[in-house]
């Protein structure tokens, strides 16, 4: 069997990892962490052996490989199902005594032998878990917390799922709380505090990793988060099948040193680079993190959807349709499974996908699965439509069903901007930055705000803020340009736009830098700048045929940028230049007229200085839209 390189030095086969996916999926279905089963379960479907994937590569071409992307998107792969029997996810959440013969079975049963009283305490707490009577649950688990590991761990689980929905019932839309209430850190504060109780009387077994898993949780809610990552890697090291310790793990990186110093005390485990990539994800380093998931992809996840949809997350910002590529790949998996339809709706909301969004809410609504991410999905979709009063019911529908997505607080605000109701939704972006410092879309956000408001000066400590909190996303570099501009500190502007353009080469940066300097008379500048605008643009129309320039969202700075160059290349006595310049611009609707008139215009000089070629053409530097200009325009012998 062929070996497949993992997370440390060893090594993973395909059938160790399956083995270890089937074994993860009862457990986490034992312990009612659904998030984690569902995981287990999605990534043994699709699981495919490497010589498999090969093959398939050799036969597909999809349009990722067609990409220049600078993370090697290649090895993307449609996402296919392999033909794991169905039986595995049917299990139930409890193996009991007549199927031990079956190896699934058996090996996630517990290492001393259960008996028959005990195995109907645990159908029992497992049935009360199903039904959500969580007060029930604990209490018949409470008897055997001591001796057997799962009841103790639905035992505190009970009761934390218990304080989540009396918390979320408890709350209207006026009431929502942001970093929790009072009464509710306190009830979480006596809870870890419980467990941490229990933990120290006991000698932990690879059955409390569970438990280490909530404790880590309820620590992260607190914001004790060293305690946390501490907590999570101890859960990991008892039982690394727990996936929800990976990922909560992975959110609670603050750096790549901190990344790199908790990887190496996590055992070696063939989920160990799908941490890697959320952890460099999460603190920003987008290409550490696509490296660290393709090398996911090879362990045979390539048709993963959970991996498809992070593939897509980071890039959303900066490359949206490659971005839909990976979540649309994610989509084909299943098109009832409404994961990360969040983060998707996110994303057409960018590309302003109308139809996309449209088949997604309705896929949404006929499901009937109204949660936290489904609310939200149905809020963008209000939101692309105008309308922003839908929008905002759902994203506070969104709370209700998870008071914890404080992010939803900033999509919020972002509705009441546009509902014009700017004293909520800086009310709105402030809840957002209480619950997280770091949600640098709400610090954007109530930058937004302060310039409608006109108080620039706001504004720019709000977009400091924001790129302060990140820094590679060049919408908060392009705000601080345009409102250091507006305060007449161009140095700071100029400083701005040449930062946002070094870390995405945006071509809407050139056009800003060149406006700014076209305001300051500085023409020759400008003048560059446009010239390089323009030979981007052509490069790229260039790589993607049949797309007119006319057709582009820039139409409009294309066209002034042709003309502006036409009329400077008049003013240098350059008629040729001039003349294609106007050519070029003639393609635009706004510009067409005025083109026509500049070729109008050229030809006649040009015919002027041909009939008399001893005599001054004189031209005026602001009839052409050169008010500061400071030469003596002239055309004379030398100049043909």
């Amino acid at each position: 069997m062929a070996q497949i390189a993992g997370g440390g030095t060893a090594s993973w086969s395909a059938d160790a990892v399956k083995s270890d996916l089937q074994q993860a999926c009862i457990l986490c279905a034992k312990y009612h962490l659904n998030s984690s089963s569902q995981w287990a379960s999605t990534a043994l479907l699709s699981f495919k052996e490497l010589k498999d994937a090969i093959s398939d590569s050799r036969t597909t071409k999809n349009g990722l490989q067609e990409q220049n992307h600078r993370a090697s998107t290649s090895r993307w792969r449609s996402p296919a199902i392999n033909s794991t029997p169905l039986s595995v996810f049917k299990m139930p959440f409890l193996p009991p005594p007549y199927a031990s013969s079956t190896p699934l079975v058996a090996a996630a049963r517990e290492p001393d032998a259960q008996t028959d009283m005990l195995d109907g305490l645990l159908y029992s707490v497992s049935g009360a878990m199903i039904l959500q009577n969580y007060k029930e649950a604990w209490m018949l688990a409470e008897e055997k917390i001591e001796t057997v590991p799962v009841l103790r761990f639905l035992y505190y689980y009970a009761k934390y799922l218990h304080l989540l929905r009396i918390r979320s019932l408890h709350q209207s839309d006026a009431e929502a709380s942001v970093s929790g209430d009072a009464h509710f850190v306190r009830q979480q504060e006596k809870l870890s505090q419980e467990i941490a109780g229990h933990i120290r009387r006991l000698r932990p077994t690879p059955g409390d990793g569970a438990l280490f898993f909530l404790y880590g949780k309820l620590l992260r809610n607190l914001k004790k988060i060293d305690q946390a990552i501490n907590t999570f890697v101890e859960a990991i090291s008892l039982e690394p099948k727990i996936i929800e310790s990976w990922l909560e793990l992975a959110d609670c990186m603050e750096n790549r040193a901190e990344i790199v110093r908790v990887a190496s005390q996590l055992p070696n485990h063939w989920i160990h680079q799908y941490f890697l990539g959320k952890a460099y994800g999460h603190v920003g380093l987008i290409d550490r993190a696509f490296s660290c998931y393709e090398r996911f992809q090879r362990l045979g996840f390539a048709g993963n959807p959970d991996l498809n949809n992070a593939m897509g997350k980071l890039v959303m910002t900066t490359d949206p349709p490659n971005s839909l590529r990976f979540m649309d790949s994610a989509r084909q998996f299943c098109s009832a499974r409404l994961n990360d339809v969040d983060s998707y709706s996110h994303l057409l909301f960018i590309l302003d996908d109308h139809v996309k969004m449209r088949i997604l809410a309705d896929d949404i609504v006929e499901s009937g699965r109204y949660n936290a991410e489904c609310s939200i999905a149905l809020g963008n979709f209000y939101g692309l439509l105008g309308d922003h009063d839908k929008a905002v019911d759902n994203f506070s529908r969104a709370l209700r069903y998870n008071p914890d997505l404080h992010h939803v607080w900033t999509l919020i605000g972002h509705e009441q901007v546009e509902l014009k109701q700017t004293e909520l939704a800086m009310k709105s972006y402030t809840n957002a930055i209480e619950a997280d410092p770091k949600e640098y879309r709400a610090w954007y956000g109530l930058g937004q705000t302060m310039e409608i408001l006109r108080a620039h000066a706001s504004a720019l400590y709000y977009f400091k803020r924001a790129f302060e909190n990140c820094p590679s996303d060049t919408r908060m570099l392009l705000a601080l340009g345009d409102t250091y501009q507006t305060l007449n500190k161009t140095s700071d502007a100029e400083m701005c736009y040449w930062r946002a353009y070094q870390v995405d080469a945006d071509t809407v940066v050139l056009v800003r830098l060149a406006r700014m300097f076209e305001k300051l008379g500085r023409y020759g500048r400008s003048a560059e700048l446009y010239m390089k605008y323009t030979a981007d643009v052509q490069a790229e129309a260039a790589d993607s045929l049949g797309t007119s320039l006319a057709d582009r969202e820039d139409a409009e700075d294309l066209g002034h940028a042709y003309l502006y160059l036409s009329k400077y290349y008049l003013l240098h006595r350059l008629f040729t230049n001039a003349f294609e310049e106007s050519q070029a611009a003639e393609i635009f609707r706004d510009c067409k007229e005025e083109a026509h008139a500049m070729q109008k215009q050229i030809s006649r000089m040009q015919a002027e200085f041909h009939d008399n070629p001893e005599e001054y053409v004189h031209v005026e530097p602001a009839r052409l839209g050169f008010p500061l200009w400071k030469e003596s325009v002239v055309i004379d012998n030398d100049t043909m």
